[in-house]
C-alpha cells in the first residue's frame, strides 16, 4: 500500500472509533468454554470499601463471544464491551495473554473390595431398633463403642448417644 491509502486507513478506524465511542475492556480468565463459540470469563473488580477503607476483591462472571473457538479454560484473556450478541452475551474476546496449564486426568481408581468389619473387631457398634437415628454419624464423630468409657469431651458414654441402651 502507498503512504496515501495507509493515511486514509489509519483515518477510517480513527473516525470509526470515535462514532462508536468509548468501549470497556477487561482482563480475567476462562471457566468455561462448553458452548459454541462462546466462553465464561471470571473477570476480577477490586474495589475499597467506603467505610473502612479495607480492598475487597468482587468476581464476575461474564459470557464472551469467542468466533473461533480459541480459548479455553484457564486461559488469561481481554475482553471488550460490544452490542448485545445475544440475552446474556455482550462481551468479545480481543485476545488471549496466556494459555492455561492443560492436566492430563487421572486414571480411575480401582475399586476396592468391600470386606464387613466383624463385631468387637475395634469397629463402629450401631444399636439395634430405631432408639438412634444418627448413631453413625454419631459414632463416626464420637469414636469407636468402647463399652461406655469417656467420650471425646471427657465424659459420656464413649460412643453410644444418650439415652441410648447400646
Amino acid at each position: 500500500m502507498s503512504e496515501k491509502d495507509e493515511n486514509v486507513t489509519e483515518t477510517a478506524t480513527a473516525a470509526t472509533a470515535e462514532q462508536r465511542g468509548y468501549r470497556k475492556t477487561r482482563r480475567g480468565y476462562v471457566v468455561s468454554d462448553k458452548m459454541d463459540k462462546t466462553i465464561v470469563v471470571q473477570v476480577e473488580d477490586r474495589v475499597k470499601h467506603a467505610l473502612y477503607g479495607k480492598v475487597i476483591r468482587r468476581t464476575s462472571k461474564v459470557k464472551a463471544h469467542d468466533e473461533q473457538n480459541t480459548a479455553g479454560i484457564g486461559d488469561l484473556v481481554v475482553i471488550a464491551e460490544t452490542r448485545p450478541l445475544s440475552a446474556t452475551k455482550n462481551w468479545r474476546l480481543v485476545e488471549i495473554l496466556e494459555k492455561g496449564q492443560v492436566t492430563p486426568a487421572a486414571p480411575p481408581l480401582a475399586a476396592a473390595p468391600e470386606t464387613p468389619v466383624p463385631f468387637g473387631s475395634g469397629g463402629f457398634r450401631i444399636p439395634a431398633g430405631n432408639c438412634c437415628r444418627n448413631a453413625s454419624r454419631q459414632a463416626f464423630f464420637w469414636g469407636p463403642y468402647d463399652g461406655g468409657g469417656p467420650g471425646l469431651r471427657g465424659s459420656g458414654t464413649g460412643g453410644a448417644p444418650k439415652g441410648c441402651r447400646a
